[in-house]
This record gives structure tokens, sequence and C-alpha cells, in this order.
């Protein structure tokens, strides 16, 4: 885990007249009561390497809960670890405010590591769906329904999910796509076609200023342009930000209070 990332955030009250050009944020700051878990695990991956990940658990988690809970996982971007999109990303913040709020029914979130991998793309889809995803079953009271899974990243992130997207569909129910789009090396042209493909939820996130949106082919105008033309639906959030976890932590709030599990 990096540990630089534990004082990289600082949280102050919001306040309308000296803050007034500004976003007020309430949900990104941490709570003072109703809070979930974060903790870290590993687990061996092609017998030589330990995958490490995050894992949060909502406030009152229960291991017998007779629903199981819906899961998302969510890749950080280059650069980054599996502690990334709870510190930087404050996705324990935002999620432990808008579950005690009611806005997205309580779930678990999981956050691989790909930066272990070097992003070599299929090995890290291998992790997810066949050492993560048996690791959580096993330990977590988390749904093996698809339609109950979510699989979501930013940037670098971003290319893992489209990959997963089209190589393995019916594994999610929902695919989030932040900053980022379809990498063409690894998407041969005849699966842009793929029936299953409007069977899913797909999510597009990014910023107005952001590096990713016209960058290059494997862009997200790119991705929802192939998407558009051949009528396969998908929501998109445009942020007035850049490539930066500014976009994704709105793009996130999104996520959660209008897609996921609806």
């Amino acid at each position: 885990m990096n540990r630089d990332e534990q004082l990289s955030n600082i949280y102050v009250p919001y306040d309308e007249v000296k803050q007034s050009l500004s976003g007020n944020y309430p949900e990104e700051a941490p709570r003072k009561s109703e809070k979930g878990s974060a903790l870290f695990a590993t687990a061996p991956f092609k017998d030589t390497i330990q995958a490490s990940f995050g894992i949060y658990l909502p406030y009152g988690y229960d291991s017998a809960r007779v629903e199981p809970y819906p899961i998302m996982v969510l890749m950080h971007g280059g650069g980054g670890v599996e502690s990334a999109w709870f510190n930087l990303g404050a996705a324990v913040n935002i999620l432990d405010n808008m579950i005690a709020e009611g806005r997205v029914e309580p779930m678990v979130l999981v956050t691989p590591n790909g930066t272990d991998l070097s992003w070599n793309r299929p090995a890290i889809m291998d992790l997810i769906i066949n050492t993560i995803l048996p690791y959580m079953e096993e330990h977590y009271n988390i749904s093996a329904d698809p339609n109950r899974r979510a699989m979501g990243g930013l940037s670098a992130g971003s290319r893992v999910t489209t990959n997963m997207l089209y190589h393995n569909t019916t594994e999610f129910g929902f695919y989030c796509i932040l900053s980022g789009g379809l990498p063409l090396e690894d998407i041969p042209e005849e699966l842009y076609d793929k029936e299953e493909i409007r069977d899913v939820t797909i999510f597009i996130g990014c910023g107005w200023y952001d590096t990713a949106l016209f960058r290059d082919l494997s862009s997200a105008y790119r991705l929802q342009e192939i998407l558009a033309s051949r009528k396969i639906p998908f929501t998109t959030q445009m942020v007035f930000s850049g490539h930066t976890w500014t976009t994704w932590r709105q793009n996130l709030t999104y996520l959660l209070g209008n897609v996921l599990w609806k």
C-alpha cells in the first residue's frame, strides 16, 4: 500500500460565501457515525504472485444476511495501487454517506492492484475472475448474480474494464468506464457487435478537459462513437474537470446514485 496517500486529502466545511464558485461535495467528507470498514487482503495468483486488493464493507455488514450484497470491482489508474480509490478517490467516504442517506443500497467494494501485474490486461482480467471474485465469495456474503456485480476503472483501469466488457461480457451486469475507452489492440472489430453487450448497463464518465476524451483511438469519445453507431445504449456523465481525481470522485457519486443496481 502507498503510505504517501494517507495524508493526501484535507476536508473542510463548505462555506457558501468563500467557496461560492467551487463545487459543494459533501459526499466526499468523512462521516462521524455509520461508517463502513476498509481493509486489505492478499490472495495467491499464478503460484508466484500474492495479489493485493482493498475491500470495503458497508456499515452494518451482515455475513448471514439472506440476500447477498451487490459487489463492485473498481480499478485505479496508472501508477496507482489498491488503496488509491480509498484515499485519493474518497470512495469509502462517498459510500458511507450515500448508503447512510439511502441513495445507494449497502454494497461491497473491492479494489485490485493493476500495477503489480504491469497492467497486463488479460492477466488482470484473469486475476479478477479466477482469484479475487472466488476469494470474495469464500470470505464474504456477496452476490453471484452478474446483475448484482459491477466492473469499473479509471484511465488504465478503464481499459481493463473495456476489455472485460467485450471479452467477458456476462461476468458483470454493469460496466463503468472512466476517462478511457477502447484499446483497439486488444479488441478485434468483430466483437463491436457482440450481442450480449446490449444486455448490460454501460456507464462512461470523463472530464471536459480530460486528456482521455480525445487523446487517441482508445479515447472516451471513440468508445462512445462505436457504441452509438451500433445503437448500443450507454449513460454518460461529463464534468468540468480534467484527468484527475476531482473528475473520478464526481463520476463515482453519479454512478452510485443513478446507475448501479437500478
